[in-house]
């Protein structure tokens, strides 16, 4: 059947011309041909049809109302639907099943997606699934600024401007704008529509159409994981950083919580969350043992991480402990704070480190983070060629290594991480003042003096 045939065929009449349109009166109906009609409703209201067969039957269907629909876009609607008979389709049909999707896209709230999709991601079957802290903050903040401005409208119909105006209302109590906490909303939104769009539940990611124009991560000036791994790669570099930071103007427990990351390449969440009871003395030295929920990991996949201390390091912790007992801190944190955990500000560390550091034109070629793949690269090159003993060193589980190889790693090569240690702290403090002298006090008769450069 054609698009000419599959028109209804109608009587020979007179065929309607668009100037008959507005004296036409109600209950009538105007031909303008190949089945194309203008209805007139007893209440005036002018609408167009397209009368046509499909599989032998006659159908119909409302395209829209004059004026709003002219006589050209109507017979331009007719031509679609003949081309749509003409190759096999139901438009009646097609018509139903784009009103049921609209419907079902309508019923998919923000609220109800994003329930489903932090759901989904906090699965054990999900490639990372999120920890139950990580899954509480991101309810936390779909439930502080987005549910409230948009979780009862559909997602798909969701602009960018929703966006942009939801990332700018995030404010405190006291109506200051966070701008931390505004990056983590727009992460959380760019995820939840990209989550969204692989459902088809919405045709495009607003997110993303104005992601320059939403605040991005600048915290301590690393704005990209490249950025944030970004490390120093000669020992006279790694001790420029170090001097930097510690001649500073910067808060004195800072320092010395840099100088331990330092020396230990820990992480520096890890540093910060360090408690003293994590901290024993046996008789092959001083040990720090990281608890498993602290360390970075799949969930129930986590391991307790064994730290053996330097001399140095070792220094570090009394010299945080005396200056605390001299300010008059009572606090189980290595590095007290005024957080909510009583220690440190998990960003405060970033900024003092980027701001010292540009100042020696090291600006972006070195972070926090960076420090592990610093005492990695050097201590390789000194042809400390034990790779798992380093590996152990900084919690990671090297290529090919079984559970019970890596526990092996960790426990019986201590005595060698140990001895590395060492060497690396004789190598990074050459030169360097006493953890004491750092903080302005005066030096115990019984600390561990710095060992003579290696």
């Amino acid at each position: 059947m054609t698009a000419s045939t599959a028109m209804i065929p109608t009587q020979a009449t007179k065929l309607a011309k668009g100037t008959e349109i507005k004296t036409a009166k109600p209950g009538s109906k105007l031909r303008f041909g190949n089945g194309l009609y203008l209805l007139v409703s007893a209440n005036g209201t002018k609408s167009w049809q397209v009368r046509y067969y499909v599989a032998g039957k006659a159908q119909a269907t409302i395209v829209g109302r004059w004026p709003r629909v002219s006589v050209e876009d109507a017979k331009a609607k007719r031509a679609d639907i003949a081309q749509t008979v003409h190759d096999g389709g139901d438009p009646t049909k097609e018509r139903q099943e784009k009103r049921a999707a609209r419907i079902e896209a309508d019923a998919a709230t923000v609220r109800k997606v994003g329930d489903a999709w932090i759901a989904t991601a906090s699965k054990t079957a999900s490639k990372v699934p999120w920890s139950e802290p990580y899954a509480r903050a991101v309810k936390g903040r779909m439930a502080a600024y987005v549910y409230p401005a948009i979780g009862d409208r559909a997602i798909g119909r969701i602009g960018s401007h929703d966006v942009e105006a939801i990332v700018g209302g995030v404010v405190n109590a006291k109506g200051l704008y966070l701008r931390a906490q505004a990056v983590h909303v727009r992460l959380n939104l760019q995820k939840l529509f990209d989550y969204a769009l692989r459902r088809k539940l919405v045709a495009e990611n607003p997110v993303r159409i104005i992601a320059e124009d939403l605040p991005h991560r600048t915290i301590g000036g690393e704005d990209s994981e490249e950025q944030c791994r970004a490390f120093v790669a000669t020992i006279e570099e790694a001790r420029t950083v170090l001097r930097a930071v510690e001649t500073a103007r910067a808060p004195v427990f800072e320092k010395l919580l840099h100088r331990l990351i330092a020396l230990t390449a820990v992480r520096k969440m890890e540093a910060i969350g360090a408690e003293w009871w994590e901290v024993s003395e046996g008789e092959d030295g001083w040990t720090w043992t990281i608890p498993a929920v602290r360390m970075k990991g799949r969930k129930n996949k986590k391991r307790s991480h064994i730290v053996p201390l330097s001399p140095q390091a070792v220094e570090v912790l009394l010299a945080a402990r005396a200056l605390a007992a001299a300010l008059g801190i009572k606090s189980g944190a290595v590095f007290p704070g005024h957080s909510r955990s009583g220690g440190l500000a998990r960003n405060g560390l970033n900024k003092v480190v980027q701001r010292t550091i540009a100042r020696v034109g090291l600006a972006g070629r070195h972070t926090i983070h960076g420090w592990r793949s610093t005492m990695t690269t050097l201590l390789i090159e000194r042809d400390f060629r034990d790779e798992r003993a380093i590996d152990a060193m900084l919690a990671h589980k090297p290529i090919g290594v079984s559970r019970a190889q890596k526990h092996y790693d960790h426990a019986v090569l201590l005595p060698v991480r140990r001895r590395l240690a060492c060497v690396w702290a004789d190598m990074l403090l050459l030169g360097a003042p006493s953890a004491f002298a750092l903080v302005g006090m005066v030096e115990p008769s019984n600390v561990v003096q710095l060992r003579e450069a290696a």
